[in-house]
């Protein structure tokens, strides 16, 4: 048996969460705040498979050994959520963080084999954006609302069973599983 299904998605808003926190007029922009949400995973695969391992039927002896073992395999794969870049700090759940400014002709990813999934946001991509004279940023960066995007996932989960017959109707089930089989690192899913 084998069952698949591919999702192909798009969700976009300027404002993914129901929280509408209390902070200074000059960070909102609906219109500039308008992408991705949050939430916004475009591709997304999944299927399941069970093979049920036909018994050798030589003797009576061998079909006892080698009968009522199947194999399932359930595969996951889905591409990159959004990442909001931001600048600044959060105390207490209130936040000073804004959108930085995207430096030109600067990669916003650099490979790195020193870290999980090796790579990463080039920091020197990224600059806050103008201040005022009280200190306070003058607009949102030019980095649009999670417009970068993180890792994608993709796992493996196998099952190796066996079902035991006890008596008439009752039957016993072995089995042995290994969950993302692959060990792939998953991020943020």
């Amino acid at each position: 048996q084998a069952l698949a299904s591919y999702t192909l998605g798009k969700s976009l808003d300027n404002m993914s969460s129901d929280v509408v926190p209390s902070v200074p007029s000059y960070r909102f922009d609906p219109d500039g705040d308008w992408g991705p949400s949050d939430f916004d995973v475009r591709h997304t695969f999944g299927a399941g498979v069970t093979y049920a391992i036909p018994a050798v039927e030589s003797s009576r002896a061998w079909r006892i050994i080698t009968g009522g073992w199947s194999v399932d395999a359930v595969i996951t794969a889905r591409s990159a959520p959004p990442v909001n870049v931001v600048m600044g700090t959060t105390v207490f759940g209130v936040s000073n963080a804004l959108r930085p400014d995207l430096v030109p002709n600067t990669p916003v990813y650099v490979d790195d084999a020193t870290v999980p999934g090796g790579w990463q946001f080039n920091r020197a991509a990224f600059v806050a954006p103008p201040l005022e004279a009280n200190g306070n940023p003058l607009r949102q960066g030019t980095l649009g609302r999670n417009a970068l995007r993180g890792f994608a996932m993709g796992q493996v989960d196998l099952a190796l069973r066996r079902d035991v017959p006890i008596r008439a109707g009752v039957r016993a089930q072995l089995r042995v599983e290994a969950f993302n089989l692959f060990n792939q690192v998953s991020f943020a899913m």
